[in-house]
């Protein structure tokens, strides 16, 4: 289930951010091969323009709201009114020896209208969210939990297809919701310290 961000005090969020990269690095321990405690890094996952971005990106979208940019949005050339729409580049797969993981997101459009997401191991669905309920008061967004209030992680293993799609009341202007979502990778691969 979804609980607003508006609901939760700036501790409880904080705790679930923390609970999320505790869980991702046991995901990447578990998922990636022969990767140790040493070895292995999380870091908030980087989007955008895969073919024309200024430095690297994890996954490419669909259509980048601007040309060569890193950045979470949703091109309105992507989106339709009331309808599910994937928002990543067709065929998009988590890397080789990578993992990646979602759990909640922040709108931060202007005039915010997103209805439900999708998210998709190839056809497969792996979770639904239905949103609405997280636009009472700002923050907007909200983040997954199980009925005792503990994080629930999405989690994508390396090579598995990847789509999420995303639902708007109108798919006519460029929209920015961001997932709050991790990647577990080798140390070295982009962040060197340990």
């Amino acid at each position: 289930m979804i609980i607003p961000l508006s609901e939760m005090t700036e501790a409880k969020r904080t705790a679930l951010h923390i609970a999320a990269f505790k869980a991702m690095r046991a995901q990447g321990l578990k998922l990636i091969k022969g990767v140790s405690e040493r070895d292995l890094i999380v870091r908030e996952l980087v989007i955008g323009d895969e073919d024309n971005a200024a430095d690297f990106v994890d996954l490419d979208v669909k259509t980048p709201v601007a040309t060569g940019q890193q950045e979470w949005a949703q091109d309105a050339n992507d989106l339709t009114d009331r309808t599910l729409s994937s928002v990543l580049a067709s065929g998009e797969k988590v890397p080789d020896e990578k993992v990646i993981g979602v759990y909640g997101f922040i709108d931060l459009t202007p005039n915010p209208d997103l209805v439900m997401l999708r998210f998709k191991k190839g056809e497969e669905v792996k979770d639904i969210w239905q949103v609405e309920h997280c636009y009472g008061k700002e923050p907007y967004g909200g983040i997954n939990v199980d009925e005792n209030g503990n994080l629930k992680l999405i989690v994508w293993q390396p090579n598995d297809p990847i789509d999420w799609e995303m639902c708007f009341k109108d798919g006519s202007v460029d929209k920015y919701v961001r997932l709050f979502a991790l990647i577990a990778e080798k140390v070295g691969e982009r962040v060197t310290i340990r």
